[in-house]
């Protein structure tokens, strides 16, 4: 047995709009330096039952339009 640490990112939820619709996507940083995106699985997944399009397209246009948003 040994002991580990960890760092814990600063996460914050914020809305996206996509030509789906909104979504929420999670957002680590760490010292505000973004570190990961993560769009919000149940959101995507209702987009995508609800349109008929696969899920793999709806997450890339979840992120493509995250990466669109002015900083």
């Amino acid at each position: 047995m040994h002991e580990a640490g960890r760092l814990v990112l600063d996460r914050e939820m914020v809305n996206v709009d996509t030509p789906y619709g909104t979504v929420r996507v999670k957002v680590a940083r760490r010292a505000g330096k973004v570190m990961n995106v993560a769009p919000e699985y149940e959101d995507c997944r209702e987009i995508a039952l609800r349109t008929g399009t696969p899920l793999p397209q709806v997450l890339a246009a979840v992120n493509q339009s995250y990466l669109k948003i002015p900083r």
